[in-house]
C-alpha cells in the first residue's frame, strides 16, 4: 500500500493545503509547544464569493500578522490528525516565509494584576492565572498547597515558570489545556511501538538498571520564622541533591515533591529517543507500549516525554523521547 502525503494548515482566515516545510516541538518539560511552517513568499489565493470563485496574489509578509490563530492537520491519504493549535508569534519575511507560532502560552504573555496568595493551593493559582483566556485547566491537577505566592510584575507565562522551576513541576499543555503535577499520569492516548517494525530509528536508545544509580534527595521548604522541614527520598548515599523552597513547608507535599524528583532519576528501563514515520499518531504525555523483538525482557510501557514532528516534500517522522517506565 502506498502513503500520500496530505496537510491542511490555517492560518487565520488562510488554508493550505500544501507547504514547503512543518516543523513541530512539544514536551512536557515546556510550557511552550511551537511550530514553524514554511510557506511561498507570494502565490495565489483562491477567494470564494456568492457566485463565482476569484483568484488573488499574495504577499506572505502582508497578509500573516501576530495573533492570528492557527491550526496543522497531517497525515497520510487524506486522513488527517491535529497536530498543533496555537497562534502567530512572528512572520519572517525571508524566501520562502517563515511563520513561527506557539501554543497557548500566547495568551499568557500579558502582565498580570498583581496578587498576594497565602495558604492556597496549585489549582487556586493556576485558575487566576487563566482568568481572561481561552484555556482550560485538566481536571486532574492535584490539591497541593503553596504557603504563600506573589505575584508583582510578571506575566502568566513568566509565573508559570517559577512554578515548574521551585516545586519540580510538570507544567504543560495539550491544546488549550494546561497541566500541572508533581507526576504525569493523565495519559490521554497509548500508542505501540515496536523496534525494527514501525520505528525506523532506536540507536539513541539506552537501557539503565536502577540498582546502578545511587541517589538521595533532600528537600527543604523554610518557615518564615526560619525554621527548615526537611525531608529526605532515595538511598543511603554520598550523592546527595538538595533543593530548598519557601514555597511549601507541608510535609507531606514536601515528600511527594522529593519522590517525584527520586523517581525521574531512579528507575529501570530505557530511556533515549526513537524515530517513526508520521504514522500512528501519538503527542507528548502519551504511553508507548515499547517492545523489543529481540529482548522481551526489556519490554514495557513508557512515557513519552516529548515529540518533534518534520513534515516536508521528503517525508513525515516523529522523534519522540521516551523516559520513566509506567507499566
Amino acid at each position: 500500500m502506498s502513503f500520500v502525503l496530505n496537510s491542511r494548515i490555517s492560518v487565520g482566515p488562510y488554508i493550505f493545503k500544501g507547504v514547503h516545510e512543518v516543523k513541530i516541538s512539544k514536551s512536557i518539560y515546556s510550557i511552550n509547544n511551537t511550530c514553524t511552517i514554511k510557506v511561498p513568499i507570494t502565490g495565489r489565493l483562491k477567494i470564494k464569493g456568492n457566485l463565482k470563485l476569484e483568484s488573488r496574489m499574495f504577499e506572505s509578509n502582508k497578509i500573516f500578522t501576530e495573533g492570528q490563530p492557527v491550526s496543522v492537520e497531517l497525515g497520510y491519504n487524506g486522513k488527517l490528525n491535529e497536530e498543533f493549535v496555537g497562534f502567530v508569534r512572528i512572520v519572517d519575511i525571508s524566501s520562502p516565509c517563515i511563520i513561527e507560532c506557539e501554543g497557548y502560552v500566547y495568551q499568557l504573555r500579558k502582565v498580570l494584576v498583581p496578587k498576594s496568595f497565602v495558604n492556597t493551593t496549585l489549582k487556586e493559582l493556576l485558575a487566576y492565572i487563566i482568568i481572561g483566556t481561552d484555556i482550560t485547566l485538566s481536571p486532574n491537577i492535584p490539591d497541593m498547597k503553596i504557603d504563600k505566592f506573589i505575584i508583582k510584575g510578571q506575566t502568566g507565562a513568566e509565573v508559570l515558570e517559577v512554578l515548574k522551576n521551585e516545586f519540580s513541576l510538570y507544567i504543560f499543555f495539550h491544546n488549550a489545556e494546561l497541566f500541572a503535577g508533581l507526576a504525569y499520569t493523565e495519559y490521554k492516548g497509548t500508542v505501540k511501538h515496536r523496534l525494527g517494525w514501525n520505528v525506523i530509528k532506536d540507536n539513541e536508545l539506552k537501557l539503565r538498571d536502577a540498582k546502578n544509580i545511587q541517589v538521595q534527595i533532600n528537600l527543604i521548604g523554610v518557615k518564615r520564622d526560619g525554621t527548615k522541614v526537611v525531608v529526605k527520598s532515595g538511598d543511603n548515599t554520598n550523592n546527595i541533591k538538595k533543593k530548598r523552597t519557601h514555597f511549601i513547608t507541608d510535609e507531606a507535599t514536601l515528600k511527594m515533591v522529593a519522590d517525584k524528583m527520586l523517581a525521574e532519576q531512579k528507575y529501570s528501563g530505557y530511556e533515549g529517543k526513537i524515530t517513526t514515520f508520521g504514522f500512528p499518531f501519538v503527542q507528548h504525555g502519551w504511553k508507548t507500549i515499547l517492545e523489543d523483538p529481540r529482548y522481551h525482557g526489556r519490554d514495557g510501557q513508557y512515557l513519552i516525554d516529548s515529540m518533534e514532528v518534520s513534515y516536508n516534500t521528503n517525508g513525515f517522522r516523529r522523534n519522540l523521547g521516551i523516559s520513566i517506565k509506567v507499566g
